[in-house]
């Protein structure tokens, strides 16, 4: 509690203001009027912040007749966390976008709000999956989801909200986010982690650890989504129909799959097709074919496997542990990447 401003430079919020409401949250100059009962069940902060006596002083700092309590937050953040508590049905209905989230996941963990937090998180979970089927829609749903989908308006590409996740996931223990937001850093490139003002924000550990993954992410696609490609031997199969054919095709498509943005690294999470329209792949023999395609397909599930550990996080599934329960606020994580694909195609 803290003494509030002059009352003639108090505005009303026109977004969370409920008239019959008992509760008035001041942050700066903005007052919300919003439910005790609702905070209280949401959030075990408020709870025993109500739970307190009220001394004289307390009962006679009022507006519209309601106690006030001064919260150290920008009113912008508090209305999207404040909306979110009262308003359910936000959370899918478009009104909030990526940032929004990302905002409201750090007052959810502020505040203690465990069931908020975690709601986010599974939000956040469809543009930052756990999964490798979910990373590889997300990739190809273009730069939104489809008007069908419940997030449709949720930007996909927008680099300024990768690096906010990955800042607010080290901040705020929501980890099961920061492998998939950190290969979407990542892959735009070296110069963009270094020199892009969007990346400016990304904090120096996080920076580190998304350029210092670099040779691991480059031997998760050399020794398996595109190990075929890196053997010693001419061809991808030992039934191959034509070596030397197959052999300057399988360099061709090396130097095709090589991302110039990260030093010629290629990503384990690159997207091919196997289709008539893939020009290189269908230029291997058939053998030689159906061994890149087997070695592909195992070969990114077994990538996906392994990537919390290319930025020194734990394995998938102690960080889906985490979002079920509650991580640490605050406790340290390392880097992120992203992957700029070079596709050939989509498939």
């Amino acid at each position: 509690m803290e003494s509030t401003q002059g009352r003639a430079t108090l505005v009303r919020s026109e977004e969370v203001w409920f008239d019959d409401g008992n509760i008035v949250l001041q942050a700066e100059g903005t007052l919300f009027k919003v439910y005790r009962g609702i905070l209280s069940r949401e959030s075990p902060f408020f709870r025993d912040m109500f739970s307190l006596p009220q001394t004289v002083d307390t009962v006679s700092d009022c507006y519209d007749g309601c106690p006030i309590i001064a919260v150290h937050d920008s009113p912008n953040e508090m209305k999207k966390f404040l909306s979110a508590t009262h308003n359910y049905e936000n959370h899918f209905n478009g009104h909030f976008d990526c940032v929004d989230y990302v905002i409201i996941l750090r007052l959810a963990t502020k505040y203690q709000a465990e069931t908020l937090r975690r709601r986010i998180i599974e939000i956040l979970q469809y543009v930052y999956p756990d999964s490798l089927d979910g990373f590889d829609k997300s990739r190809l749903a273009g730069a939104h989801f489809p008007a069908t989908h419940p997030l449709h308006k949720l930007s996909l590409g927008d680099l300024s909200t990768h690096v906010a996740v990955i800042n607010a996931a080290n901040d705020r223990g929501a980890s099961v986010l920061l492998p998939s937001a950190m290969v979407r850093v990542l892959v735009k490139g070296i110069d963009f982690v270094v020199n892009d003002a969007r990346a400016a924000p990304l904090e120096r550990t996080s920076r580190d650890a998304v350029l210092g993954a670099l040779p691991a992410l480059s031997a998760l696609a050399r020794q398996h989504t595109f190990e075929v490609l890196f053997r010693d031997a001419c061809g991808l199969s030992d039934q191959c129909m034509q070596i030397d054919y197959c052999d300057r095709t399988r360099r061709q498509l090396v130097r095709t799959l090589e991302n110039p943005a990260l030093a010629h690294v290629i990503s384990p999470f690159h997207i091919i097709g196997f289709g008539s329209k893939s020009k290189h792949v269908q230029n291997l023999c058939p053998d030689c074919r159906a061994a890149l395609k087997k070695c592909y397909e195992a070969g990114r599930k077994q990538a996906w496997e392994k990537l919390p550990a290319v930025f020194g996080l734990p394995e998938w599934d102690e960080l889906r542990r985490r979002a079920k329960e509650s991580d640490i606020p605050g406790e340290p994580v390392d880097a992120q990447m992203d992957e700029s694909e070079v596709d050939i195609e989509s498939g």
